[in-house]
């Protein structure tokens, strides 16, 4: 295993491009979920150094070659636990099924619909691995949310999964007609950081202290916990 952290004072951690949470930008990072990471790391006492990754599958990549501390936002699923330890949650990511009004007698939970639409999704993200593993009918995705929205509106994909506010920030964002969509919440997942497990051990006191200052943050910015409230 490659030496992890590049000194006790900076964390090195994988951040994918994941509007409104997490942006790159020609001007630099930004999302509020970079701002809070930020936060949360330099009130915990560590310098922060980011990795930009495309991608889940990337950011999860950097931790199982060593090549990153952590990575952040994620939500749980077994893949990361293998690597890594989650902090506590920082923020929420409401999992939402997006199709057009044409369709809005779709019944979203049944079996008909399992079996028969067609899915759109962010590739390698979580929302992505779980349509997968309960046997949805995946499109291969991007993750360009702009792409997965031409794939519901040509009706190659009959409905699409992404957070709730990456939905309503890009409707905002591009002046979409809101009108046009049936917008579910599906699933609440937590929102952290991932820690490698060599990380942690090199350096027992890390979550703890992420953990306490994530909790300072909270209660400074309680709307973090509500992300549709950011917007």
């Amino acid at each position: 295993m490659p030496l992890i952290c590049l000194s006790q004072d900076t964390l090195k951690f994988a951040m994918p491009h994941y509007p409104p949470y997490t942006l790159h930008e020609s001007k630099g990072l930004g999302g509020f979920g970079y701002q809070a990471v930020l936060q949360v790391v330099k009130g915990a006492g560590y310098d922060l150094d980011v990795i930009k990754v495309p991608n889940y599958g990337r950011a999860l990549r950097a931790l199982q070659t060593g090549k990153a501390d952590g990575m952040f936002l994620a939500s749980r699923n077994n893949e990361r636990d293998e690597v890594a330890i989650m902090t506590k949650r920082i923020s929420y990511s409401n999992w939402s099924w997006v199709t057009l009004n044409d369709w809005k007698s779709l019944d979203l939970t049944s079996e008909v619909f399992k079996q028969e639409a067609i899915i759109a999704a962010p590739i390698n993200t979580n929302i992505h691995k779980w349509l997968l593993a309960n046997k949805f009918n995946v499109l291969s995705g991007s993750s360009k949310i702009d792409f997965l929205f031409k794939l519901i509106n040509t009706k190659r994909a009959t409905a699409m999964m992404l957070p709730e506010v990456s939905v309503y920030s890009y409707i905002k964002e591009y002046n979409i007609d809101e009108k046009r969509y049936q917008i579910e919440v599906a699933q609440r997942r937590p929102f952290g950081i991932y820690i490698h497990k060599e990380t942690a051990k090199k350096y027992p006191e890390l979550i703890t202290r992420l953990n306490q200052q994530i909790e300072k943050v909270l209660k400074n910015k309680p709307d973090l916990l509500e992300p549709m409230k950011l917007l």
